[in-house]
């Protein structure tokens, strides 16, 4: 797929389409109409149809071979020449126009003319303005349409149609049709566009809200039940600080005048992780999920991507653009070689050590965790006031210490990774056995506290009760060290050293980046949004208003700025080291029982065999019914796509290669009701969504687009479960929304 790129700028994905040029529009339709469309605006007087028309015909590019025509209906040649002026659109010689009196044409002649000019001009694109002006009942017929379609489609041109009126014959005739609405309201002009029907493109089905502005033709879209203008961007983000919050408002609409930037709060925000992520999954793929932007952890950027929940922002930059950041960032930022975010944050979880202590007997934190062991002894031997050489965290940072052991237990820790979801093996004993000899064999650490969080840990180590802790480098710690300067003396940061000599530093990273869902309405605006707050500019703002300890990723802030700062001294060592854990560590589940694991074996409750074989066990199972929890909401996902279709049970099993009677089990048992239950669910809501938002469909297509056989079945199933017929429902939502009631029963 070919695209223009320029440097420094987002570039739009081309597609095999003619965009129309308004904003807005496209991203509805999917790119723009197909080439060879006959496209039919129809409508109300006064509603924008010639203005609509004109500006998505001089969008094209026409050539001497390529030439463009215009026959008009109502407006004379000048008339349309002073409409394109007036709104700057611009036509060169290869575009013609002219007057047709409507008074004059039958219908013969009228077709006649036309095949004239589009032989003769060698038209390849054609607008036939205020069509239903003719004075004749033939030329408003159903065989002239049909007839002008085919002429159309002989001669291979583009073509744009203006009728007056909401006649059903251009619905019927043409290949696209768009319905211009004006509705008047005192000193009040409300314009609304509907896509009817758009062959060859998945498109909005309800009405959205446009305005005829200076420049022309603007459309939005409803989401969410809120009108969103064409040219916003909806993100939800917030720096947590006014001053930040407008800073880069400020300095993105001085790049950007064309784009309305939001900062919203997420309804996403706080709670449980996991419960979190679930919820931002189910919004997006019921088209229910109403930002163009959201922020989200590294963890749930791979998942996001894996299910494609999110577009790939590699298809909007240029490679330049990419090359702005670490290599390892935009690793963490990649699934399966795309590109589907840029950072806003990232942390390594480093050794965190009092570098006065180790000066002043001239020593160096080793690279290995055995030397490591041998230099803590003697420092405690030197150093009296310190009770501890180091402190583990007992909470969940408890898990990454583990982690961080086992990864560093291997000379290519990559090729082991794998083995550490089944917990129960050889690296993992010898991780184990590390942080259990540290506390009983070598009794240079503390007694975990199970509740004790890596903040304290640190605080430990700024008092002068240990050595050494390991917590994220560029977090809270930063924070604290930008309000005391002197910690900067006494800290120091350095990569956990490794469990095996001939092992590579990890330094595990958590943190977070933007990102784009696939329900965004104005998906290259937020790239143009992603891509500002990623840049130098913003993140400068960042950095110095807001403090923010962090690292961004960025190799010419880190040059600027982060290098001088002590916490940040040695970035550039943990993102060459960086990794992001895998998505499976991360589940709930596997990170409960890990961590319980290691608790119990260093709280002496269980033996470390104990510890790994039950945790063993746990993981089998759990991997079994990851496995069914998957092929469940595969399925679900599967009906979601599909539930307009006559569906069978074993269509729905074989979308996750599982037998119809074993597939029919895990459904119930993992999702609480059976398989045509939800099915009936799924199609209920959507029925009740196209009822409250497309009053241009009648109940019999209603029917049929919700995969109800018949509309008399459709109503008895639908007043089953909601206690209202299909029409009295609509009629209740009207009235409640205020909506006019010009919908077809």
């Amino acid at each position: 797929m070919a695209r223009k790129c320029f440097k420094g700028k987002i570039a739009s994905r081309v597609l095999q389409r003619i965009p129309s040029g308004i904003p807005g529009f496209d991203e509805m339709i999917g790119g723009g109409f197909l080439p060879g469309n006959a496209v039919a605006i129809t409508g109300d007087a006064g509603a924008g149809k010639t203005l609509f028309s004109l500006q998505a015909f001089l969008n094209r590019k026409y050539s001497e071979d390529k030439q463009g025509l215009i026959i008009s209906f109502e407006e004379n040649a000048k008339e349309i020449s002073d409409i394109c002026k007036s709104l700057d659109y611009k036509y060169g010689p290869f575009v013609k126009i002219l007057y047709f009196s409507p008074g004059l044409m039958k219908q013969n002649k009228l077709l006649g003319r036309i095949k004239s000019e589009l032989r003769k001009n060698k038209v390849k694109g054609l607008l036939l303005n205020s069509l239903t002006k003719i004075n004749s009942p033939a030329a408003k017929s159903d065989e002239f349409q049909t007839g002008l379609y085919n002429l159309i489609k002989q001669y291979y041109a583009e073509a744009i149609i203006c009728f007056q009126g909401e006649s059903a014959l251009p619905l019927k005739t043409f290949d696209s049709v768009i319905n211009l609405s004006i509705d008047r309201a005192g000193s009040r002009v409300e314009r609304k566009l509907q896509v009817l029907k758009m062959r060859g493109s998945t498109y909005e089905e309800v009405p959205v809200e446009c305005e005829i502005t200076a420049s022309g033709f603007v459309t939005g879209f409803v989401r969410g039940g809120t009108a969103v203008k064409a040219n916003e961007v909806n993100a939800a983000i917030s720096f947590h600080d006014i001053d930040i919050d407008s800073k880069i408002l400020q300095g993105f609409r001085s790049q950007h005048p064309d784009l309305n930037l939001r900062f919203l709060k997420s309804e996403f925000e706080g709670g449980d992780y996991y419960q979190r992520t679930e919820e931002i999954k189910t919004s997006i793929r019921l088209g229910e999920f109403k930002y163009d932007i959201i922020s989200c952890s590294l963890y749930e950027i791979k998942e996001l991507a894996r299910e494609k929940l999110i577009l790939p922002i590699s298809d909007y930059f240029v490679k330049s653009v990419e090359e702005e950041f670490f290599k390892v960032v935009r690793e963490v930022c990649s699934y399966e070689g795309q590109l589907y975010s840029l950072p806003n944050h990232i942390s390594p979880l480093s050794l965190i050590y009092r570098k006065d202590i180790f000066k002043k007997h001239g020593m160096k934190v080793p690279e290995t965790s055995a030397e490591l062991i041998d230099v803590l002894k003697i420092l405690l031997e030197k150093e009296k006031s310190f009770k501890h050489g180091i402190v583990f965290p007992g909470g969940r940072a408890l898990r990454h210490c583990f982690y961080t052991y086992f990864l560093t237990g291997a000379q290519d820790f990559k090729k082991i990774e794998g083995s550490i979801e089944e917990i129960n093996c050889e690296m993992s004993r010898n991780a184990l056995k590390f942080l259990y000899d540290c506390t009983y064999k070598h009794k240079i650490a503390p007694e975990i506290a199970v509740n004790e969080a890596q903040e304290e840990c640190a605080k430990r180590v700024i008092k002068g009760e240990a050595l050494c802790t390991e917590w994220w480098a560029c977090s809270e710690i930063g924070a604290m060290m930008k309000k005391n300067k002197e910690l900067g003396e006494i800290l120091g940061f350095e990569t956990i050293p490794v469990f095996h000599p001939k092992a590579a530093p990890v330094s595990i990273i958590h943190g977070g980046g933007y990102v784009i869902p696939v329900t965004s309405k104005n998906p290259v605006g937020a790239a143009e949004v992603i891509r500002y707050l990623s840049g130098y500019e913003a993140g400068k703002i960042i950095k110095i208003i807001g403090n923010y300890p962090t690292l961004s990723g960025r190799i010419d802030l880190w040059e600027e700025l982060e290098q001088k700062i002590p916490y940040y001294m040695n970035a550039v060592k943990f993102l060459e080291t960086a990794y992001s854990l895998g998505e499976v560590l991360q589940r709930e589940e596997y990170s409960k029982t890990v961590l319980e694991c290691v608790q119990d074996t260093l709280l002496k409750k269980k033996s470390l065999n104990d510890s790994l074989n039950i945790a063993g066990e746990k993981l089998k199972r759990w991997k079994r019914i990851s496995f069914y929890y998957r092929a469940v909401e595969d399925a679900k996902k599967f009906i979601e796509r599909n539930h307009s279709s006559k569906l069978k049970l074993s269509d729905i099993s074989k979308s996750v290669n599982l037998s119809p009677h074993f597939f029919s089990r895990i459904f119930r048992e993992n999702s609480g009701k059976t398989v045509f239950k939800y099915l009936l669910e799924v199609r209920l809501d959507r029925a009740k969504k196209l009822l409250k938002e497309n009053y241009r469909l009648n109940i019999t297509q209603i029917a049929g687009k919700t995969g109800f056989s018949n509309v008399f079945h459709f109503g008895t199933v639908f007043k089953k479960h909601t206690g209202t017929t299909p029409r009295e429902y609509r009629l209740n939502n009207q009235e409640s929304a205020g909506v006019a009631k010009r919908a077809i029963f």
